[in-house]
């Protein structure tokens, strides 16, 4: 079979097998799509951010898929009354297992959602938000540990399997401390569920809360890393290469004079408020990390923002800035 040629151009190719990889013209790229990772501490204002987009708008569409994923986000609490509208929630279910109990595996329902053709499902929608990144990575080495996923069949049956573990097998009450090669299962499915999700054909958004990597003495792996919080340490870099952009909320806080008078206009002594501000990063600060994909330039035109009362502000700037594009 001939390779086709390049939209607009002449080119001279060996016969290939099958079509297993697409062919374009650097001119004319795929569509852009974004896809952030936004982590900070609990509370600074990431599911805000992530659901209050440009509605409307050719890239943000009017629709988007909310995953809430997150312990409590289905309520929508941290969600403005005015976005909650263009949000089709997804929450996930547990299943009726044996004895009629409720179970849910986080790992497969995870990979339905990451996978499921959304497009069909819900028509207009132009991006999807998982609200609870950190929880799922947190659900699924809770599941590798309590199935004894990493431990061989073998030692199962000769019960040679030496975890500490507490409750009673089968029952919710079960519950099993986790050990190293836990870790690396479950970081293994982290990815893989990672993978999926991001080739999803359109914005793909997830929220995670802070955690960093600190290389053990000696290793060759580079500085402290700060950024999304998931099973583990080590999986914290690979993870974020994989994404286009990392946001990083954090707070600041500083102390403002308040100058007063009396009714006669007499200068009363100074006051002082303590102020919070919300700053979104798209550059790293200290340990860290955060990025957006862009062509080379010598400035970040969003590189520290100081996030409003309106977090659509940002998402406008982000679009205003060319970035993405």
């Amino acid at each position: 079979m001939e390779a086709p040629a390049l939209p607009g151009s002449v080119v001279n190719v060996h016969p290939v097998s099958s079509q297993l990889f697409a062919m374009a013209d650097g001119t004319v790229p795929a569509e852009a799509r974004v896809n952030a990772v936004v982590y900070g501490n609990s509370g600074v204002g990431k599911t805000a951010l992530i659901t209050a987009l440009p509605w409307g708008t050719s890239r943000w569409g009017d629709k988007a898929i909310y995953v809430a994923w997150d312990a409590g986000s289905e309520t929508l609490l941290s969600v403005a009354p005015e976005d909650r509208k263009h949000l089709i929630v997804v929450t996930p279910q547990p299943q009726r297992g044996v004895g009629d109990k409720l179970v849910m595996n986080p790992y497969k329902t995870a990979m339905d959602i990451a996978t499921a053709d959304w497009e069909t499902l819900a028509p207009g929608a132009r991006t999807l938000i998982w609200d609870g990144g950190t929880r799922l990575a947190e659900q699924i080495l809770r599941a590798v540990a309590n199935t004894g996923a990493t431990v061989s069949p073998a030692k199962k049956a000769q019960g040679e399997e030496t975890r500490l573990v507490l409750g009673d097998k089968g029952e919710a009450n079960y519950m099993a401390l986790p050990i190293i090669p836990d870790y690396g299962m479950a970081q293994h499915a982290v990815m893989q569920w990672s993978e999926f999700l991001r080739q999803q054909p359109m914005n793909v958004l997830v929220a995670c809360v802070s955690d960093y990597y600190k290389p053990e003495g000696g290793s060759l792996d580079g500085d402290t890393i700060g950024g999304p919080c998931l099973v583990g340490t080590k999986i914290i870099p690979k993870f974020m290469k994989d994404f286009d952009n990392i946001f990083r909320i954090s707070i600041e806080s500083e102390t403002v004079m308040i100058d007063s008078r009396d009714e006669s206009g007499k200068p009363l002594p100074p006051k002082f408020e303590r102020t919070n501000k919300r700053i979104l990063w798209t550059e790293q600060a200290g340990i860290w990390n955060a990025k957006v994909r862009r062509p080379p330039s010598i400035v970040n035109p969003i590189a520290r923002v100081e996030l409003t009362v309106s977090p659509v502000e940002f998402w406008n700037l982000f679009d205003q800035s060319g970035i993405g594009t």
